[in-house]
């Protein structure tokens, strides 16, 4: 087994998110960002994040130079850890399968064609033709939500949702309603 594989673990306690901290220039800072700094001699630039080529967020192994690629980029690395923006952190997140909305093609990345929300989400109870019928029913207010609520199997809280659009707003009225 290559050694250069195995994760250095931070002895911190990980805090309420799961990501370790430690105590450094009068701040708790995340460990693996301090690890990075130490590591590499200078600060994270601004609008960089730390990200891990093993997915494991209590690694902070920062032994070694080389280049990581991500997003259709190279990327510094040291060990396990390796600098990029947000962005090429979740492009890197979907690549390897660890997002909601699987793997995506590596030249092509849009959230809004492959999130798992509405009716291609695998609990949902509704359809968007459910949603665009009850927002009709509730337009002139001469229904309750309890009664729409029994009526669809679902709370009389998410039909509130659904009207107000604070849940399902990808779902447009459509013009035959």
């Amino acid at each position: 087994m290559n050694t250069s594989d195995i994760c250095c673990l931070s002895h911190y306690r990980p805090s309420r998110n799961g990501r370790p901290h430690a105590w450094r220039d009068g701040k708790n800072r995340l460990h693996y960002r301090v690890a990075w700094e130490d590591a590499s001699g200078a600060p994270i630039p601004e609008g960089m994040c730390v990200c891990h080529t093993c997915d494991t967020p209590n690694c902070i192994r920062a032994d070694g130079e080389g280049l990581y690629w991500a997003n259709g980029a190279w990327h510094p690395r040291r060990g396990h850890l390796w600098l990029g923006t947000h962005a090429d952190n979740v492009a890197d997140r979907v690549a390897k399968g660890r997002s909601r909305s699987g793997p995506l093609p590596l030249d092509h990345y849009d959230p809004e064609e492959y999130a798992r929300r509405g009716e291609r989400h695998p609990r949902a109870k509704l359809t968007d033709d459910d949603v665009r019928a009850i927002r009709a029913r509730h337009e002139n207010r001469r229904w309750g939500y309890t009664e729409t609520a029994r009526l669809y199997g679902v709370s009389r809280k998410q039909i509130n949702t659904i009207v107000l659009r604070r849940a399902w707003p990808h779902v447009d009225p459509d013009p035959d309603w």
